[in-house]
């Protein structure tokens, strides 16, 4: 079988075929007729082709300031001397480094030694003579047991590590004892550089299992009919029960009043206070007035960049190490017009309670307003305000209504003004609320004149009279 590949670009007239290749299959030894296939070559179809087909759930990890994970996502350039710096504060260095470099540094410093003072070792041999007896005389070896170089290594490592001596071993002559004590001398200091520095970045305070401590995601929702932010916190280890401490910082661009741009302003979130952490806790921020996000809206929720970094910090109980644990929620990780679902429940029969691991990230749909906080209280505002403090709004005259008589008003009701609940996220129509309020016959339409009006101050001067002869002639 035959394969040809023919290009069935024709120029500039068919663009699109100029990025496509024609396989031809040719048979020659029976009729039939070529099937062409075409297969794309262009960059983009095969990209969008490959494109994946899944959402993430949540925002990349190299556009934030501190990762899910909890590490920091902050690093340093052009420091002078930045080597320097490292082999200057050595101890902060050594508990800054990953496990894995200060175990490769223990066996290599290690190693380093042993081949050291092997040679040291061997040094000493050579100059007593310790390999030719007749030049030794009557005087004693410095090292007994070992003429090769592998046997003063086992001598060095045993001298290192202070297991004691076997089949090698120095004796009383000077050099033997000055490398002894010198050896003694570099062990003290490799264990208690290093071994040490071991203890101590374990019992550091350091992020323990953030993904598993942390929700996902944080939620917005009504509580006690106030917008909060809500996320989850538990600790099923006890690593912070005692002294425990949770905060929240909102991380956002902003401008001053002067107009200095502050790329990344830190502003804190005031919590409301949590439980013991014998279970998940949702961690309730309340959007008041002097909170950060009390302007904030879904549009804004999902326009503007923030950050909100959560630490969660306390003692264990078990063993009284600090711990420390931190993570962060990108606006694309707060949901909006949801809640957690409970994932603690009592079992009856086994008369304890049950915390449901697969429930600890699940959330679902509730009644929000879509609007921000701000809106939603003068929403609030205007629907509780008190009659008498109304004005009127259509007969562009600023005269409160318990100036006016009933009797000079028709029957109707009032009508506020509208305030948008539902924000058009979606591209569709806006829906619109009105709030009502029924008053005893009277509206304001029907107050639009000055005539009117004094109308209504003479009737009510003459209602306050025959009130008073009323209580005159009952008093009597």
């Amino acid at each position: 079988m035959a394969t040809a590949l023919n290009n069935r670009s024709t120029g500039s007239s068919n663009s699109t075929d100029s990025d496509r290749i024609e396989v031809v299959s040719d048979e020659v030894s029976r009729n039939v007729s070529p099937q062409p296939t075409i297969i794309p070559i262009s960059l983009g179809e095969y990209k969008r082709k490959d494109r994946r087909q899944y959402h993430r759930p949540y925002a990349s990890s190299s556009n934030r300031i501190v990762q899910k994970c909890g590490r920091n996502n902050v690093i340093t350039t052009d420091v002078p001397e930045k080597r320097f710096r490292y082999f200057k504060d050595i101890g902060n260095t050594i508990l800054n480094t990953r496990w894995r470099w200060i175990l490769i540094s223990i066996c290599v410093a290690n190693a380093i030694a042993y081949v050291i003072f092997a040679g040291m070792w061997m040094l000493i041999a050579v100059i007593n003579d310790d390999h030719d007896e007749e030049r030794r005389g009557d005087y004693p070896p410095c090292i007994y047991g070992t003429t090769s170089f592998t046997g003063y290594l086992l001598l060095s490592m045993t001298t290192l590590s202070t297991i004691g001596y076997g089949a090698q071993f120095p004796t009383e002559c000077q050099p033997s004892w000055m490398v002894l004590t010198l050896q003694a001398l570099t062990n003290v200091a490799i264990e208690g550089a290093l071994i040490t520095a071991v203890f101590v970045k374990m019992s550091k305070p350091n992020n323990k299992n953030p993904l598993k401590m942390f929700s996902r995601k944080a939620v917005i929702s009504m509580r006690d009919g106030v917008l909060c932010l809500i996320f989850r916190i538990r600790d099923l280890k006890g690593k912070h029960w005692a002294r425990t401490m949770i905060r929240a910082v909102l991380i956002k661009r902003r401008n001053s009043p002067e107009g200095e741009p502050l790329a990344y302003y830190f502003e804190n979130l005031k919590l409301e206070k949590q439980g013991l952490l014998l279970w998940p806790l949702e961690i309730v921020h309340k959007i008041t007035y002097d909170s950060p996000m009390w302007t904030m809206s879904p549009q804004l929720l999902y326009k503007t960049r923030f950050e909100i970094m959560v630490i969660l910090e306390g003692d264990s109980i078990t063993t009284g190490q600090p711990s420390q644990s931190q993570t962060s929620y990108m606006n694309k990780e707060i949901s909006w017009g949801y809640r957690f679902v409970p994932c603690v429940s009592y079992d009856k029969e086994e008369h304890n309670y049950v915390i449901e691991d697969e429930k600890f990230n699940e959330i679902t749909e509730c009644d929000t307003p879509l609007c921000s906080a701000q809106e939603l209280s003068g929403i609030l505002d205007e629907a509780t305000r008190p009659p008498e403090t109304f004005w009127d709004t259509h007969s562009l005259l600023s005269t409160p209504i318990s100036r006016r008589s009933e009797s000079s008003m028709g029957s109707g009701h009032f009508r506020f003004p509208s305030f948008r609940l539902k924000k058009d996220l979606d591209g569709l129509p806006s829906e619109r609320t009105f709030y009502n309020r029924q008053f005893s016959g009277a509206t304001l339409e029907t107050i639009n004149s000055v005539e009117n009006l004094l109308a209504s101050d003479t009737n009510l001067n003459n209602d306050k009279k025959e009130n008073e002869k009323r209580l005159l002639s009952t008093n009597f």
